[in-house]
């Protein structure tokens, strides 16, 4: 099984990131009572429901979120880095259940290990899908299991990194003949981008990360999608 750990960023951030005030941060802002799932909220019927975790973990000094390296045999996305997660098996299926069960399947994480902290709000994509993201924790030690159908390697990214706003910025490519505009996160040899590195950018916006830049120009003046 591939476990890679990335090094912590070194510079003192603006927020002290520890993962007792991230799990707080995230309880006050991501609660399901301000945040909705309700199909309600798209009308579009063609999208395809989703849900993914954005799982944080109590590591030593350095808390992290995991994200996966996924296989380079599957027919969408071989290859690329994305958050655990995956479609709705049926419409009477909670979205919550959903990201657990993915969770567990891919990555073997236990879910009686899991605590469900809240949500964010959903994600829809330019490739048709309507992602609905938990974020979760574990507090105890995790004994992966990979399903390499799917899952090439596990990335443990220090919460640092991933609020760090330098790792961040925007690209865009040609789609369905127009110029479109998406997130990119780098750190290290990876590159995160589209829908993960999108919902990433929510989570940094949620938890109020006060050092985060606005950007400038009409085309950032909205959510941008993969």
């Amino acid at each position: 099984m591939n476990l890679i750990h990335s090094p912590p960023y070194k510079p003192q951030p603006a927020i002290a990131i520890t993962f007792d005030n991230i799990v707080e941060q995230v309880r006050l802002k991501c609660s399901s009572k301000t945040t909705s799932w309700s199909p309600s909220r798209d009308k579009d019927e063609s999208l395809k429901s989703a849900a993914a975790t954005l799982l944080l973990m109590r590591r030593d000094a350095d808390p992290a979120l995991v994200l996966t390296k996924r296989a380079a045999g599957l027919r969408r996305h071989a290859g690329e880095i994305s958050l655990p997660g995956g479609m709705r098996k049926s419409a009477d299926e909670p979205l919550e259940a959903t990201a657990l069960r993915e969770l567990h399947e891919e990555i073997g994480v236990d879910v009686a290990d899991v605590e469900v902290l809240g949500r964010l709000p959903p994600y829809r994509t330019r490739t048709g899908f309507l992602i609905a993201p938990l974020v979760a924790c574990v507090g105890v030690p995790v004994n992966f299991r990979i399903q390499s159908e799917e899952v090439e390697a596990i990335i443990e990214v220090p919460l640092v990194e991933v609020l760090n706003p330098a790792h961040y910025r925007m690209e865009s490519h040609l789609f369905r003949g127009k110029m479109s505009p998406f997130y990119v996160f780098n750190f290290m040899d990876w590159r995160v981008w589209g829908g993960t590195a999108g919902i990433l950018v929510s989570f940094c916006r949620t938890i109020g990360v006060p050092y985060w830049p606005v950007w400038s120009g009409s085309m950032f003046s909205r959510d941008l999608n993969d």
